[in-house]
């Protein structure tokens, strides 16, 4: 099925920063990270900072800064969701040792290949860019009079690869339920792009995501995980000319009415089918590729 993107100098292919989620987009270039925001842009800049010791500290520099921001404090909330009996994350798996600094890595692109990132990793809502500050309240202000219906994301939502004529790798990328959900939706989509000289193929594209509340569910507490790491085949032409561009996207379609019926049948009114929503949200994902 050809290989993983790894690095440009072996397999002809490199995954580059574009790191985005819904209208949340992160990007990382050099020593900058830019988190962006529909309503504003704020520039972090990256730079050198002296170690000065005085009265033996140090001033962290501004990587250990960004490091620590993006480690997980779950205690400080979950103490709102134990008092209340909520079990939002007792179905989670355990929390790796490294989430804090592989979370950091992936956000600012340093990390590309996800090969590595398990689903130890992934099925943590704080894996995901303002879990707390856009995710969190959903389940810290429950309100009965209203059910989280349909909802959905993909991490990262722009992806940018350099390939060479004649070659073929992989691209991954996470899908989740949206924060809040509390119904099984099914999930279909194709891939598409603009150009004659490149062949996409969807791994896996037919698929149900469960709830995301009350609890994150999983495949052991109900039969499949709320988040799941997916894959995309990219087959360049020989014929591709070096510079040539090309944008390949995802495009949610109906699933099969066989399995329609099939989730309905098992979930009832608890199923909705996803791409009703998921068309609404324009491209949820675009991978730019260049020929090299």
């Amino acid at each position: 099925m050809g290989e993983r993107f790894e690095n440009n100098k072996h397999k002809g292919w490199l995954l580059a920063g574009g790191i985005v989620i819904g209208v949340i987009i992160l990007f990382a270039f050099v020593n900058q990270s830019f988190l962006e925001t529909k309503e504003t842009t704020v520039i972090i800049q990256e730079t050198a900072v002296e170690k000065e010791i005085t009265g033996g500290t140090r001033i962290p520099t501004a990587s250990e800064r960004l490091e620590e921001r993006y480690s997980m404090d779950r205690e400080k909330y979950t103490v709102y969701l134990d008092a209340h009996g909520y079990n939002t994350f007792d179905s989670l798996p355990e929390i790796p040792e490294d989430f804090g600094s592989k979370n950091y890595l992936i956000s600012t692109g340093k990390i590309t290949d996800f090969s590595e990132i398990t689903r130890e990793y992934y099925l943590q809502p704080e894996f995901y860019p303002l879990f707390e500050k856009n995710g969190l309240p959903f389940y810290q202000a429950y309100d009965g009079r209203y059910i989280g219906t349909f909802g959905w994301g993909i991490y990262p939502s722009e992806q940018w690869i350099n390939a060479k004529a004649g070659t073929e790798g992989t691209i991954e990328f996470f899908f989740k339920t949206g924060w809040g959900v509390e119904t099984y939706q099914g999930v279909n989509y194709v891939m598409k792009s603009n150009c004659n000289w490149i062949e996409t193929e969807a791994i896996e594209p037919v698929f149900l995501t469960p709830p995301s509340y009350q609890e994150f569910c999983t495949i052991e507490s109900c039969g499949h995980d709320w988040a799941r790491k997916k894959t995309v085949k990219i087959t360049i032409s020989e014929q591709a000319k070096i510079g040539a561009k090309c944008n390949v996207t995802l495009h949610p379609i109906k699933p099969p009415q066989e399995k329609i019926d099939e989730w309905f049948k098992e979930y009832g009114t608890d199923y909705v089918t996803a791409s009703g929503s998921m068309v609404t949200a324009g491209m949820p994902l675009v991978i730019y590729v260049k020929v090299v």
